[in-house]
């Protein structure tokens, strides 16, 4: 009787095992389906714009825009913004080490 139950306990554990690795791959395939229907959306919105005769500086402001928020860990810039700044062309101005760690 006691094999009987062991192996009952067996087979619960490997069907909730099994169920759980079934979970997390649905999870990751539907992450995977958001992120290809936000990079859609995103491509669309450009194209809008780029059909509309949108100048280049607000194709390139949709852009950065569109990689960031499908990218959420990437912050954009563009190099006519820094310059409005005050940065001098051609010289790095200096990060601290987070905002370097996450831009290389």
């Amino acid at each position: 009787m006691a094999a009987v139950g062991g192996v009952s306990v067996a087979a619960l554990a490997f069907g909730t095992w099994s169920a759980r690795r079934k979970l997390a791959h649905a999870e990751a395939s539907r992450r995977d389906l958001e992120r290809s229907l936000k990079v859609l959306e995103e491509e669309r919105h450009v194209l809008d714009l780029i059909a509309s005769g949108a100048t280049l500086k607000e194709v390139l402001a949709r852009l950065t825009l569109a990689v960031e928020a499908i990218v959420p860990e990437v912050t954009c810039c563009r190099r006519g913004e820094e310059r409005k700044r005050g940065r001098r062309r051609g010289r790095p101005r200096s990060h601290n080490a987070l905002y370097v760690d996450q831009t290389v």
